[in-house]
C-alpha cells in the first residue's frame, strides 16, 4: 500500500479526463502502472473516501473524491453527486 501511489492517482484524476478514464474502464492498467492493491483500486474506483481515509490519503485530497466524470479539459473541480 501506497498513499503516495493513491494521492498521485486522485491528483492525475482530478485534472486529466482520459486518465480518469482509464481509471474507470481499464483500471487494471493503473493498479500495475502504480503498483495498487485490489483494495485500493477499488476504493478508488468507488470513490470510497471512508476506505481511502483507512488507507492514508489526506483530507485535501480526499476533497477531490468522489466524481461521475471525467474532468473538462482546462477545468479542475469536483462534480457533486445525487443522493438518488
Amino acid at each position: 500500500m501506497s498513499r503516495k501511489a493513491l494521492e498521485q492517482v486522485i491528483d492525475k484524476a482530478w485534472t486529466d479526463g482520459e486518465f480518469f478514464m482509464r481509471l474507470v474502464e481499464w483500471p487494471q492498467e493503473i493498479q500495475e502502472e502504480y503498483s495498487l492493491s485490489d483494495d485500493e483500486v477499488d476504493a478508488l474506483r468507488n470513490a470510497n473516501v471512508d476506505q481511502l481515509r483507512k488507507l492514508g490519503v489526506d483530507e485535501g485530497h480526499l476533497e477531490r473524491v468522489p466524481r461521475t466524470e471525467p474532468p473538462v479539459e482546462g477545468e479542475k473541480g469536483q462534480v457533486e453527486l445525487d443522493g438518488d
